[in-house]
């Protein structure tokens, strides 16, 4: 029996979403909002990368409050919001550059450029719209160039495991994930 497009999808949503957080205590338990959301942008329509960026976002709260014992303060929560809102504006940012790439010079579906593009935009909004929540909220110091630059990196290389993951399991499972993937060109 063949899959249809959006279980495929669906699927995916499920795969990026428990890889991300699964894999976060190997990155010290950063998890990757940017780079998940650009992944997102570029490989699912709006609705599943919505699910999958709350999905991840839900995740993350269940085991910081729920295992992590994080204090359920005004605070705290409020930090937690501000994760999603960050991480949905990502994902509009990674597909705004994703459509107006598309609208230059065409498809993007597998242009290494175009990803980086729409990942490097995710970063900046995400990051960008955290920075100015906390000129208000407090938390400022966690801004410094060098946290930032590791919170870069560490989100650098989650974006190309996760594209790389994709790319893995649509060529491994076309019936499961979609047609298969072409190696990306330059």
């Amino acid at each position: 029996m063949t899959m249809t497009k959006s279980n495929q999808a669906l699927l995916w949503t499920g795969v990026l979403a428990v890889a991300t957080v699964a894999g976060a205590p190997a990155a010290a338990c950063v998890l990757p909002f940017a780079a998940t959301a650009a992944v997102a942008a570029f490989t699912l329509d709006i609705r599943r990368a919505l699910a999958a960026i709350g999905l991840v976002w839900l995740l993350n709260q269940a085991i910081g409050y729920g295992l992590m014992n994080y204090p359920v303060t005004q605070y705290s929560i409020g930090w937690g919001a501000a994760l999603l809102g960050a991480s949905v504006a990502a994902l509009v940012a990674a597909r705004f550059v994703r459509s107006a790439i598309t609208q230059w010079v065409g498809d993007t579906t597998n242009d290494v450029a175009a990803m980086a593009a729409g990942f490097v935009a995710a970063f900046g909004v995400y990051e960008g719209s955290l920075f100015a929540l906390a000129q208000f909220a407090g938390g400022i110091d966690t801004f410094a160039p060098n946290i930032v630059a590791t919170i870069g990196l560490n989100d650098t290389l989650w974006f190309a495991l996760l594209m790389g993951l994709r790319w893995v399991v649509v060529n491994a499972a076309p019936a499961g994930f979609g047609e298969r993937a072409i190696v990306p060109s330059v």
